[in-house]
């Protein structure tokens, strides 16, 4: 059984945890937590599939591929399981592993987020962890380690900063609890210095107004699109109600309902909603008070 925390101990324990992240490249906690979290993911017995952003991409666009991932892997009752590296040459993208099937990977190279993206299965996961997606580390991250692959050299900045491997929520939690990852202390990219354009907020309501008293004010009512001239018959809607209150105005009930062929009881009833209108009478409804 899961239990869940509240936010107060989180931010303690988070005070008591270490950043893993170096502003030059990859280091060797991330390398491990990538490992451990692939390792996770095979535990499922599902398949891993891999996509590559295009190079160029910006946070938004890379955050709207995750984001599609995790929906496909909902809708096909997948684990929602994806870890992510970030590299910088020669230009800044991802690159994210995650558990799949061949429809998520159609659905999302068909998408308009994934456009540009290249989508595969994995076929190496240790070669694809320990040393294509190792290539940014620093040179301390391969300290005692001869299992990873060649590293480019130079420094590798990311503008903004923060953590360069990612891991989706639910296989962090269950990635900890299985101990193949320590837990860490998130480090945050930094705010762009350009802050995004304001949307311009909607001053109408989208909805219609609501039929009051004062109907004189809307002009439009005149014209109904939807009410007594459509209404064909069957229980009369709320909205055909008032309408009729509205425009029967200087005729009792009793004198409408002798205009229209039925007893007062009957069309109290109507109006109601309680006994349905037949064509015939619907029809002689909108003669009466439209005058159609």
């Amino acid at each position: 059984m899961i239990s869940h925390r509240s936010s107060t101990v989180d931010k303690l324990e988070a005070g008591r945890l270490k950043r893993t992240v170096a502003p030059h490249g990859i280091t060797g906690a991330e390398l491990r937590r990538l490992s451990g979290a692939v390792h996770q993911m095979r535990k499922t017995g599902g398949e891993l599939w891999w996509v590559s952003a295009p190079k160029g991409s910006t946070r938004d666009g890379i955050a709207a591929v995750l984001k599609r991932i995790s929906r496909l892997q909902s809708d096909q009752g997948l684990p929602k399981y994806a870890t992510s590296v970030f590299e910088t040459r020669p230009a800044f993208h991802v690159h994210a592993i995650f558990v799949g099937n061949s429809s998520v990977a159609a659905d999302l190279n068909r998408s308009a987020v994934g456009r540009g993206c290249h989508v595969a299965r994995v076929t190496d996961a240790d070669g694809l962890t320990k040393k294509y997606l190792a290539k940014e580390r620093t040179p301390q991250a391969g300290y005692r380690r001869s299992d990873l692959g060649g590293r480019l050299r130079g420094s590798h900045r990311i503008e903004g900063g923060g953590d360069r491997v990612r891991i989706s929520r639910d296989l962090e939690r269950d990635a900890i609890a299985a101990g193949l990852i320590l837990p860490w202390r998130r480090t945050n990219a930094k705010r762009a210095s350009e802050r995004k354009p304001r949307r311009q907020q909607r001053l109408a309501s989208k909805r219609a107004p609501m039929p009051s008293g004062q109907m004189l004010l809307f002009p439009e009512f005149s014209r109904p699109v939807a009410r007594l001239r459509l209404f064909g018959g069957g229980l009369v809607p709320p909205a055909v109600s008032s309408e009729i209150e509205f425009r029967r105005r200087g005729l009792s009930q009793e004198r409408l309902a002798n205009l229209i062929g039925c007893s007062q009881g009957h069309l109290a009833n109507v109006l109601r909603g309680h006994d349905p209108v037949s064509r015939k009478l619907a029809n002689r409804l909108r003669t009466t008070l439209l005058g159609t």
